[in-house]
Order: structure tokens, then C-alpha cells, then sequence
């Protein structure tokens, strides 16, 4: 899995999607963000564990940028960025957290039980869900 923890952006996928959208032009973050979460609130379509884990750091993301959780110093700028946008797709982020933690038959969940780490990494979905419901 690549995983050093059960947070948001604990893995080397949330990790290396973040450091993208830090690399993307400004004008691009907010769309790539919107994007990655759309793919996961989609319940018509399967999800598989790296978009889960890509549209939860995305989630993570606009919380930063909404000023709902404490936004580590290294992400301030992309946090900054997008504090625009963020409030937009606030429901979206929501929705997404709720897609991908409401069944133990999404990919993401089956990789967190398999790691004996499920309850740990809900909690850590949960919190971000309940940052950004305000």
C-alpha cells in the first residue's frame, strides 16, 4: 500500500497527488481537486483504492483551504490557492468521504482491513468529514 499512517495524505499516492496539484499552475488546482472528488462521489461507477485515496487527500485539501483543520506549513501556498474555490465543492468533498466509508466492498476499505488498520483509517476519514461539515 505505501502507507506510513492512516491519515489523509499518510501514503505515497495521496502524497505524490498532493505534490501535483502543488506543481499544477494555479488555475488548474482547483479543477484537478474538483475532478478527483467527482470520481469518488460517483456511486454509478467502481472505485478503486488510489482514486479513493487520491479524492480523499483532495478532501483534505479543500478543508485546508476552507480553514476547517490546521493546514501543515509546507501546504500553506496551496491551501491559499485555492480558499476560493474550496467553498464550492465543500458538499462534494463530503460526499465523497461518506462514498468511500460507507461500504466494506469499496477497494480502499478491503486494503485498511486487510492491514488490520480499518478502524484507525475511518477515524482519520471521519474527522476530515466532520472539519468540513463546519
Amino acid at each position: 500500500m505505501g502507507a506510513w499512517g492512516t491519515g489523509l495524505v499518510e501514503d505515497d499516492i495521496a502524497a505524490d497527488w498532493v505534490d501535483e496539484l502543488e506543481d499544477a499552475a494555479v488555475i488548474r488546482r482547483a479543477p484537478l481537486v474538483r475532478a478527483a472528488l467527482e470520481r469518488a462521489a460517483d456511486r454509478g461507477r467502481p472505485l478503486d483504492a488510489p482514486e479513493a485515496v487520491e479524492a480523499l487527500a483532495a478532501a483534505l485539501v479543500v478543508a485546508w483551504a476552507v480553514d476547517r483543520v490546521d493546514v501543515p506549513a509546507e501546504h500553506h501556498a496551496l491551501a491559499r490557492s485555492l480558499a476560493e474555490a474550496a467553498p464550492g465543492v465543500v458538499p462534494l468533498a463530503m460526499a465523497a468521504c461518506d462514498r468511500i466509508t460507507s461500504s466494506e466492498d469499496e477497494e480502499w476499505w478491503e486494503r485498511w482491513a486487510d492491514a488490520g488498520l480499518v478502524d484507525e483509517a475511518l477515524a482519520a476519514v471521519r474527522a476530515a468529514r466532520d472539519a468540513l461539515a463546519g
